[in-house]
């Protein structure tokens, strides 16, 4: 059995920082992110809860 300090350095040695590059959405299925992503726009652009359902557990509302 390896010490655990032998064991975090040849994670570490085995790891290799990559290039970043641009891709569709749909194709970073599986794929890390190589910086944070954020919407431009809010979606839906209107309060429409009343149409979004609400989701409980049982336990939670068994005396309401």
């Amino acid at each position: 059995m390896i010490s655990v300090a032998e064991a975090k350095s040849k994670i570490l040695n085995a790891i290799r920082v990559t290039d970043v590059e641009e891709i569709s959405v749909w194709d970073g299925l599986g794929r890390v992110l190589g910086e944070d992503v954020s919407a431009k726009l809010t979606q839906p652009r209107a309060d429409v809860s009343s149409m979004d359902g609400y989701a409980v557990r049982a336990q939670d509302v068994a005396n309401v």
